[in-house]
């Protein structure tokens, strides 16, 4: 009895993004995301960004804040620098990729397996490890009408249910 207790603790959790619902005719459905480490994202950055100070402004005719070349270059250099910041971190994380998965048949068992699809696996390189985040993008039907989730690289829902024009956001390992 202990044994099967503490197998069952043991096992790794999913973590479900909330945000990440899908509300077939059925109602709400959770559709669990893999959540990609962003340490190492983070040390991607290229440098520490100073901490910005922001200019108390004063209209016209007020000349204690002129806007100026000088002033106006500051700015935009800033605008820069956080741009090249933020696309550095988002392309170290990975790029998403737009899969058009189309018709899948869930089967007798509960599942389908998107490493069959020939579209997805030249989206993640032919690699399931190349994964970090799937997310649904659309579909255009459930029938019979059922809650399904993606979870991983399948598809999980009412055994023998068809989803028609499923499409997903596949996040991959730059």
């Amino acid at each position: 009895m202990d044994e099967q207790k503490s197998e069952q603790q043991g096992a790794e959790a999913v973590e479900v993004d909330p945000g990440m619902s899908v509300v077939p005719e059925a109602g709400l459905v959770d559709v669990p995301t893999i959540i990609p480490e962003l340490d190492s994202a983070l040390a991607a950055v290229p440098s520490k960004l100073p901490a910005y100070v922001t200019t108390t402004w004063k209209n016209k005719p007020s000349t204690a804040t002129p806007v100026t070349a000088e002033v106006m270059t500051r700015v935009e250099q800033r605008l820069v620098d956080l741009t090249n910041a933020v696309n550095a971190l988002r392309d170290s994380v990975g790029q998403p990729v737009s899969v058009d998965v189309g018709d899948v048949l869930i089967g007798d068992q509960g599942y389908f397996q998107l490493f069959t699809v020939p579209a997805f696996m030249t989206a993640i390189g032919g690699s399931v490890e190349n994964i970090i985040r799937i997310d649904l993008e659309t579909y255009s039907s459930v029938t019979p009408v059922s809650p399904f989730s993606i979870l991983n690289y399948w598809v999980i829902g009412q055994a023998n249910t068809t989803v028609s024009g499923l499409r997903l956001m596949v996040w991959v390992k730059p």
